[in-house]
């Protein structure tokens, strides 16, 4: 694991509290129940759904976030047209760091895909601060 992801531009992109956000579940420190109870700062590791908290059942699966997902891979899949046919585990991937990371010319479609994902972190307001 590494604990600081090679520096992109787009990292930095959008909102202060989504930028730290997504760093936070890059690195695998959260404030998901998963984490937390792992931790010992949480009493459970369970979602309000009753299935243990991850970064991937948030982006994945919790269906209290379904209509937003929804909007998320609608517009997600406008900017990498497959995106929908990847295994979750790539899908998760694309959404916290992007896409074509090792080469050396950054990649623009970047940009939307990190300002839509901190748009869905928003819309489910599971993180108000």
């Amino acid at each position: 694991m590494h604990l600081k992801p090679k520096k992109q531009r787009h990292f930095c992109r959008g909102t202060r509290r989504g930028n730290s956000l997504l760093t936070q579940w890059r690195v695998g420190r959260s404030q998901f129940n998963a984490h937390r109870f792992s931790l010992g700062l949480s009493d459970t590791d369970k979602c309000m759904c009753e299935r243990p908290e991850t970064v991937s059942h948030y982006f994945n699966t919790c269906f209290l976030y379904q209509e937003e997902r929804h909007a998320l891979h609608s517009k997600i899949g406008q900017i990498l047209p497959r995106f929908n046919t990847l295994p979750d585990k790539t899908k998760l991937k694309v959404l916290l760091e992007g896409i074509n990371l090792q080469s050396e010319e950054p990649d623009s479609r970047n940009i939307p895909i990190t300002l839509a994902v901190q748009s869905f972190i928003l819309q489910t307001k599971r993180f108000h601060s």
